[in-house]
């Protein structure tokens, strides 16, 4: 049953719990466990006063689409939805007669979506504290990378820095744009503390699947004394407030809905070498800047980003640009393989799903997602490194984390660490994380 019929029933059958006392059914799917959806019924009439909460667990994840008439999209993790009245033909429109009621009974319901942290569905942390899995390479993953490198290395990054006016006087910030892969515009923001001429210490930071640049405000990395780049990653951006439009992408092949399966077949048309291209960019843009010390720039990310941050620590061993550290928190993109088996939400569903309609494509995919791996990178990374992970996370199985944190500089990197977060789902340490990077931060830039 697909995600839009799942929801249809669920209102469906809340509607009908509120107008004829019958119990919510739970719809539920495999990998979609990790939910809570509380509806919330606000009353329109006498009829459906008394039946103001109903709390379900276990109901899959309420991402409704643009074809379903009456939803709006949310995404996945917090967020809200609401049904109007006759919204979809769902019985939010039923006639009570029991009660001599011919008018809705419910006016709308909202639904909240928690995220919630589930019992371990991976390895314990003793386990996994040693998880060094044998993943082979594909063939020619230096080259593939030394080829894509050589055909940008003749293309200007062009880089430009406009004043952007954030309405806080402690911080100043520009519109950041650079030329990216073959030459299409990358965007960012720069931060840094107001009025500074620098050079000073540089943050580049990556941001989560589905994210954006989002909103110039809240930069800690400024307040804390640094310049901070925050890379807009091209095609993406529907999760996150924004002032500005995203980068558009330039789409190669064709895939299931999200970026991890534009063209399985081959891994020059494949998303994350664009992507990946345009973060390097702007690792060799960001040293044209005045207001930056090039010898002290590392990479920041959590999620897709922390996965963009172990790719950007291992091109950059491998062309010979000098980094700092590293700061990687549940890094998505690593371990591809395993990750797709065990991942029970997020965007390794998307390679689950395409793979499953196109049975014959299976190995040549896995093949294609190898040249994208955060294992490989690790292992060419040749700087200190912070990691974090959390061993409830449902989207970024934590054995992928450790796999990537062991190996990690591939034996020669013994100045690397990582934070363990026992109960903590996808988003890690938050602002506990956020605040051990400034502790690290000051005396790395000290």
């Amino acid at each position: 049953m697909g995600d839009d019929k799942q929801i249809v029933d669920l209102v469906t059958d809340f509607s009908n719990a509120l107008t004829h006392g019958v119990g919510a059914a739970v719809v539920q799917r495999p990998h979609e466990l990790h939910r809570t959806i509380q509806l919330e019924a606000v009353p329109g009439l006498p009829g459906a006063h008394g039946v103001r909460h109903q709390r379900m667990p276990n109901i899959a994840q309420a991402e409704a689409h643009s074809d379903l008439p009456g939803l709006t999209t949310p995404q996945v993790g917090k967020g809200t939805f609401s049904v109007p009245t006759c919204g979809v033909r769902c019985g939010l429109c039923v006639s009570h007669e029991e009660q001599g009621v011919h008018e809705p009974i419910v006016t709308s319901i909202v639904a909240l979506v928690y995220d919630v942290d589930m019992p371990l569905t991976d390895m314990s942390i003793d386990e996994a504290r040693n998880y060094r899995p044998n993943v082979p390479e594909p063939e020619g993953f230096d080259a593939f990378w030394a080829e894509t490198l050589d055909e940008h290395a003749g293309i200007p990054v062009d880089l430009t820095a406009e004043p952007f006016e954030n309405h806080q006087t402690l911080v100043d910030t520009w519109d950041l744009s650079w030329a990216g892969y073959q030459g299409s515009r990358v965007d960012g923001w720069l931060h840094a503390p107001a009025g500074a001429k620098g050079p000073l210490p540089l943050v580049i930071e990556f941001i989560g699947y589905g994210a954006s640049r989002g909103v110039p405000i809240g930069s800690a990395f400024a307040a804390a004394g640094y310049a901070h780049i925050v890379v807009d990653p091209r095609g993406q951006g529907s999760g996150h407030p924004a002032l500005t439009e995203n980068c558009p992408d330039i789409n190669e092949g064709s895939g299931a809905p999200g970026c991890m399966t534009q063209s399985l077949s081959d891994p020059h048309g494949h998303y994350y070498r664009r992507l990946f291209t345009d973060d390097f960019r702007c690792l060799e843009a960001s040293r044209q800047l005045d207001l930056v010390d090039p010898d002290r720039i590392v990479v920041l990310g959590h999620s897709q980003g922390g996965g963009q941050a172990i790719a950007m620590s291992g091109l950059a061993a491998m062309r010979g640009v000098k980094l700092a550290g590293a700061f990687v928190d549940a890094p998505y993109l690593c371990h591809m393989r395993r990750s797709c088996d065990v991942a029970m939400a997020g965007p390794y569903l998307e390679v689950v799903q395409y793979l499953a309609a196109h049975p014959p494509l299976y190995e040549r995919a896995f093949e294609t997602l190898g040249y994208f791996d955060g294992l490989h990178f690790a292992r060419r990374a040749r700087i200190a490194t912070w990691f974090s992970v959390a061993m409830m996370d449902q989207v970024v199985p934590p054995s992928s984390v450790w796999a990537a944190y062991n190996a990690w500089g591939n034996g020669e990197v013994t100045d690397k660490h990582i934070d363990i977060y026992p109960f903590a789902g996808h988003k890690a340490g938050e602002d506990f994380q956020l605040w051990n990077q400034l502790v690290v931060m000051e005396q790395l830039f000290s």
